[in-house]
């Protein structure tokens, strides 16, 4: 019998031992999965903020480019008008074009609402209350793929309305300086007249220097301090005739009155414009002119001026 409570006392306290460990065991695997579970979502949040990240970042891309486009096709608007009220070439095609865009910028706007954040938001947590990561990851592929499809839609709408718009542009001014001109072609005529004087009186300065000198070597025996002399002579010229520089003639290629004009098709402020600015060319080219008959009588005179370096004759043969 002592044998038999022996080993019945060994089994029960084994059993008892059994039960305390086993009694033990669920709370502290329990706790240390809880653990896990914690760490787990706590990093899925921080993959799931960077996701939210990259998508609010394609939004406000998508929303800024929208802007931009839809800027231009309010440009498109007004030049319709303008094509209805002169009658410039090609309005139906204009119109035609304005409302494809349209359609292309309400499409890519309805597409881009239907990627709507809080719900996407929504969804990411319910990932994370699973620690589905993988599910994040697919979920956030698929709404970035949505995003930049529409992206790079939207890129291609904008390309193609900004050229359209530039050329449109390029159109009306064309057209209304086409009206111009016909209004006021003697203007237009003295206009270009003087401004293709101006435009070889420059080249002419520094061909009229290279002239000189290069007859200078020609007809004296050239060195170094004449070279200098002559150098300092036609810059002395200069100076006196051009004193003032070029500001005015800068001011008017600087200024924009007469695009300004055209842009507008006020053909009375063209005139303006036209007749300040042939009238600034043509005080320019009257100075170059001085200018060019007193370098011209100054070339002549090298012999005079630098006597003592005159060329001699080669001695001819008895």
């Amino acid at each position: 019998m002592n044998k038999f409570k022996k080993i019945a006392t060994i089994a029960t306290a084994t059993t008892l031992s059994a039960g305390i460990l086993l009694g033990m065991l669920p709370t502290e695997t329990q706790a240390a999965t809880n653990t896990k579970v914690v760490q787990a979502q706590n990093d899925l949040k921080k993959q799931v903020s960077s996701y939210i990240k990259v998508l609010n970042n394609l939004k406000s891309e998508i929303y800024y480019t929208d802007q931009d486009v839809y800027d231009y096709y309010k440009e498109l608007q007004t030049d319709v008008t303008l094509f209805n009220k002169y009658g410039y070439t090609g309005k139906d095609e204009l119109v035609k074009k304005t409302a494809s865009f349209k359609t292309r910028i309400d499409k890519a706007r309805k597409d881009n609402a239907a990627v709507d954040m809080k719900k996407v938001t929504a969804q990411f947590n319910t990932y994370i209350k699973k620690v589905d990561s993988k599910g994040a990851k697919t979920y956030f592929t698929t709404q970035k793929n949505k995003l930049m499809t529409i992206r790079n839609y939207q890129n291609h709408t904008y390309d193609t309305i900004e050229s359209y718009v530039y050329a449109i542009e390029d159109q009306i001014f064309t057209e209304n300086e086409i009206y111009i001109r016909k209004q006021l072609p003697a203007e237009y005529k003295n206009y270009e007249t003087e401004y293709a004087l101006v435009n070889q009186h420059f080249y002419g300065m520094t061909s009229k220097e290279q002239e000189i000198i290069s007859y200078a070597y020609d007809v004296l025996d050239m060195d170094y301090p004449t070279h200098r002399q002559i150098e300092k002579d036609l810059d002395s010229m200069f100076d006196q005739y051009f004193k003032d520089g070029f500001d005015e003639l800068y001011d008017i290629e600087d200024n924009e009155s007469l695009d300004n004009a055209i842009e507008k098709r006020d053909v009375a402020k063209a005139k303006i414009a036209l007749v300040n600015a042939t009238n600034v060319f043509k005080k320019f080219n009257n100075t170059y002119n001085q200018f060019e008959a007193a370098a011209d009588v100054y070339k002549t005179n090298l012999t005079v001026k630098f006597a003592n370096k005159v060329k001699k004759a080669p001695a001819t043969q008895q």
